[in-house]
Parts: C-alpha cells; structure tokens; sequence
C-alpha cells in the first residue's frame, strides 16, 4: 500500500494518463515479503518472482482484461523492491521486457548470491533487441549511488540500454515519486 500512500503512484498515473503522457495501466503492488509453509507450523521465506509469475499474473490475467504479452509487461519497485524488480525484470525476460529499478539495495551486480544474469548481459546487441526500457534509478546522496552507478556505468559503456538516472535526494519517497513518473512515460 506504500506505493499509494506514500509515492502516490495512483495520482502521478491519473494525471499522466490525463495528459496523455503515459498510456492505461493495471498496477499491481505486491507485498515483498513473501512466506510459504515449510511442512511445521512456521513458514519460511518464498520468492518474490514465483508468487508473482505463478500465482498473481494467472489470477490478473482471468479478471481482467489485459495485455498478456512480454512488451506490455514490466516489473519496478524501490528499494528491497528494486531488487525484486531486477530478478523479475532481467530474471525473466520471456515475461517481462521493461524494468526499473529505483535505489536496488543490492545496486546492479551481475553475479548475486543466489543469481546469474551474466547470460542475459552478455551481448548487448541481444539485450537491446530483447528488452525494451531498462531503467535504473537512485537518488544521489543514496548510500548505494556510486556502486549502482558504477555498475551499470560498466553496461552502459558497452552499448547496452540501460537508462542510469541520478536524482536530488537520498533513499527517499522524494526520489522514488519522480522514479515512477519518469519510467511509466517510457514504457509501452
């Protein structure tokens, strides 16, 4: 709900859709922490990106009526959320063709503890035709500016789209606000 109540995602979305400047989208929220049954009476922590491709995408797509390819997709998020944005966005990209990726707390490696997008970011030429917006975003007193900056800096030198924006601010709604707005008028 933070995204309402904080960024005010669905006021940034009424007045650029009013003004023609992004097109009609379904946004979708969902919660990042994400639990599953372990078998006891506790539960364990699940992934992100299975709850959504698996669960929330088939539940969207029977209700409404909506686009159900790869380029009318995207996956963004903030923070802890702009890592799940990543391993949704780049982790899957037969599913989604768009990411932004606003203040990653795990900035932009290509190796994770538990990832490998180096196949995915290995060809430029490849990721430019596969992919559509890739953006990343971080606020420039941000801890994580210079490593995010530095790391997609490493793509970006060669030759792959991959949008790196700074903005004025820290690790903050100020920031993610501007973030949201900016990457909705790129994509689709």
């Amino acid at each position: 709900t933070s995204w309402f109540a904080a960024g005010k995602l669905d006021m940034i979305l009424d007045n650029l859709i009013a003004r023609g400047e992004a097109e009609e989208m379904i946004v979708v929220t969902n919660n990042g922490y994400v639990f599953i049954p372990d078998g006891d009476t506790t539960a364990t922590e699940g992934r992100l990106e299975e709850v959504i491709i698996n669960d929330c995408m088939p539940h969207i797509e029977k209700r409404y009526r909506v686009k159900k390819d790869r380029r009318n997709r995207a996956a963004a998020g903030l923070s802890m959320g702009g890592g799940h944005a990543r391993r949704l966005g780049l982790g899957h990209p037969e599913v989604f063709a768009n990411c932004g990726m606003f203040s990653s707390g795990e900035c932009f490696p290509t190796k994770t503890d538990d990832r490998d997008f180096s196949k995915l970011l290995s060809d430029a030429k490849e990721f430019n035709e596969y992919m559509d917006v890739v953006t990343v975003a971080c606020g420039d007193a941000d801890p994580r500016f210079d490593r995010t900056k530095e790391e997609v800096g490493e793509y970006i030198d060669k030759g792959f789209n991959i949008e790196f924006i700074p903005y004025k601010g820290q690790h903050e709604w100020n920031v993610w606000r501007y973030c949201a707005k900016d990457f909705v008028k790129k994509i689709f």
